[in-house]
C-alpha cells in the first residue's frame, strides 16, 4: 500500500503494522538509506529490490549480521519469490543496538578523539 505523506508518529505506525520493509536501490555500490535504519530498529524483514548486482556495497554490509533480509533483482518473479520466501521465514530476534543513533554517535566521538589524540 502506498500510504503518501504521513506525519513522522504515523508513519512508525505504519511501519510497526507491515510484515517486510521494502527497499528499492539502483546499480552504485556505495548507496545507502537511513530508511534500513527504521527497519532495523522495528525488527522487520526486509526485501532489497535492486536494479544492480545483489549483495554488493554499503547496504550488505549493513545487512552482514541480520538474517531476515533478502535482496532480489528488479523484475516480478524474483520479487515475488522473496516476498514469499521472506513470509515463510520465522521472525528473529536480532540485537540491534549496533545500528542505533546512540551507538552511531559513541563511534562519530571515537574517530574525531583519536584525531585530536593519535
Amino acid at each position: 500500500y502506498e500510504l503518501g505523506m504521513l506525519p513522522q508518529k504515523k508513519m512508525y505506525a505504519a511501519l510497526g503494522e507491515a510484515e517486510i520493509g521494502v527497499l528499492f536501490t539502483m546499480d552504485v555500490p556505495f548507496e545507502s538509506t537511513t530508511k534500513i535504519y527504521d527497519y532495523l530498529a522495528l525488527q522487520k524483514k526486509i526485501l532489497i529490490v535492486t536494479k544492480g548486482e545483489p549483495n554488493i556495497g554499503v547496504l550488505n554490509r549493513e545487512l552482514e549480521d541480520y538474517p531476515m533480509h533478502r535482496w532480489v533483482r528488479y523484475n516480478e518473479k524474483d520479487i515475488v519469490t522473496g516476498i514469499k520466501e521472506l513470509h515463510s521465514m520465522d521472525h528473529i530476534k536480532v540485537n540491534t543496538d549496533r545500528f542505533s543513533r546512540r551507538n552511531g554517535l559513541m563511534q562519530l566521538i571515537s574517530e574525531i578523539e583519536k584525531l585530536f589524540h593519535g
